[in-house]
C-alpha cells in the first residue's frame, strides 16, 4: 500500500479549513443582508431596535416636490409603526434646501411630538445648505448645540400658530415688519393681513383634533426686493375636507373636472366645506382677490394631489400627496405701493 505524505494531508487539511471558514462567514453575511432586509420591508417591526433612520434626497427643496414629498410620507408612515420610538433625520447629504422642504421638516416634526416620537437628526455636511437653514429659524423650533446666531443680512420670519385661536397680533407684527424691511418703514397691508387671519382662522378652528398640535406654519424670507411667503396648514388638506352637494359631485362627474378645476373653483367661491356652513372657506376667495387686485404675486396652492399655479392656471397632479394646504406668494414694493394707490 502506498504511504500518502504526511505534508499532503495536512495541505488537505487546511484546505477543508479554510472552504468551511468561506462557507461559516458566507453564511453569517447571507442571514445579516436578510435580517436588514425584513427590518427595511416591515420597518424594523419585531425588533428590539425603536429607533429609525430616515435619509433626506439631496436636493430637499420645491424643484423636488415629489421627493420632498415622498420623504416626508415615508418617515410619518415609519412613526406609525408599532414599536417606533424615534427617527433620525440623516440630512448629512442634503445639497439644495428651501423654506417649503423646511416648513415641510417642522411641520413633520410637530405631528411627532403629538404622538410621542422622539426625533433626532443632524446637519448638511454643505455649509451653504447648513447655512440656509440656520437662516431660516428652523433652529430656533428645536434642540440643538449649533450657535443660532444669523448672518447680519438674514431678517427671516419664521413662527407657528396652534391651539384653538388665532394671533392676529403675531400676524400683524409680521406683516408689518415685512413692510418695513420692503419699504424702509413699518406700515398696515391690509391685503395680506387679513387673508393670512382668514386662512389661519380656519386652520386653528377646523384642521385638527388636537388643540395641542401647531396646526399653522408661517415663513416670510426676502430675496431680490420681495417677500416669499409660504403658509402651512397641517390640516387634512382642502379636497380631503371639501363636502359637496349630490348634485354638486354628479356636475363635476359629468363635466369630467380634475381635482385642480375642483380646486379653482374653490377659490371662486363654489361648494360648501365639511363643515356644511355658508362663510366656511371665505378667506380662499379673498385670497384670490388680492392677487386679481395685484396685491399678491405668483400664488400657488398645494394641496393633496394637486399643485395649482394661479398666476399660468397650471394644474399638476402630484404623486405623492401633501397632507395639509400650502399657500405660496410673493409681494414686492409694487404690489404695496398699487395697495396704498388705490381708491
Amino acid at each position: 500500500m502506498r504511504r500518502i505524505p504526511l505534508h499532503f494531508i495536512r495541505s488537505q487539511q487546511r484546505a477543508v479549513l479554510r472552504r468551511r471558514k468561506r462557507w461559516k462567514n458566507h453564511v453569517k453575511d447571507r442571514n445579516i443582508r436578510h435580517n436588514q432586509k425584513r427590518k427595511d420591508k416591515n420597518g424594523d417591526k419585531g425588533s428590539t431596535s425603536t429607533s429609525k433612520r430616515i435619509e433626506a434626497p439631496e436636493h430637499f427643496d420645491f424643484e423636488n416636490i415629489e421627493g420632498v414629498l415622498k420623504y416626508i410620507n415615508r418617515t410619518y408612515k415609519f412613526s406609525k409603526e408599532r414599536n417606533c420610538q424615534e427617527i433620525y433625520f440623516e440630512m448629512s447629504g442634503v445639497q439644495t434646501v428651501d423654506t417649503f422642504a423646511i416648513c415641510s421638516l417642522l411641520s413633520l416634526l410637530n405631528k411627532l411630538i403629538t404622538r410621542k416620537i422622539n426625533a433626532r437628526g443632524n446637519w448638511p455636511t454643505n455649509e451653504v445648505a447648513k447655512q440656509y437653514i440656520l437662516d431660516s429659524g428652523f433652529a430656533n423650533f428645536v434642540h440643538t448645540k449649533i450657535r443660532r446666531n444669523r448672518t447680519q443680512w438674514c431678517k427671516n420670519i419664521l413662527y407657528q400658530i396652534g391651539g384653538s385661536h388665532v394671533d392676529a397680533q403675531l400676524i400683524n407684527s409680521s406683516v408689518k415688519q415685512m413692510v418695513e424691511i420692503l419699504m424702509g418703514a413699518p406700515d398696515y397691508f391690509e391685503p395680506v393681513y387679513e387673508d393670512m387671519i382668514e386662512i389661519c382662522g380656519n386652520s386653528v378652528e377646523y384642521s385638527n383634533n388636537a388643540v395641542n398640535e401647531k396646526n399653522w406654519i408661517v415663513s416670510i424670507t426676502f430675496e431680490d426686493d420681495m417677500a416669499k411667503f409660504l403658509l402651512v396648514d397641517t390640516g387634512e388638506g382642502i379636497l380631503r375636507t371639501l363636502n359637496k352637494k349630490t348634485k354638486e359631485k354628479m356636475n363635476d362627474f359629468l363635466s369630467n373636472k380634475s381635482q385642480g378645476q375642483i380646486l379653482h373653483s374653490l377659490f371662486m367661491g363654489a361648494y360648501r366645506s365639511a363643515s356644511g356652513e355658508a362663510n366656511r372657506h371665505l378667506g380662499l376667495p379673498n385670497v384670490l382677490k388680492s392677487f386679481q387686485d395685484g396685491y399678491i404675486d405668483d400664488l400657488t396652492v398645494i394641496t393633496n394631489h394637486v399643485k395649482f399655479d394661479f398666476t399660468n392656471n397650471k394644474e399638476t397632479q402630484l404623486k405623492n400627496e401633501y397632507h395639509g394646504t400650502m399657500y405660496l406668494w410673493t409681494v414686492t414694493k409694487n404690489n404695496i405701493e398699487k395697495w396704498r394707490n388705490q381708491f
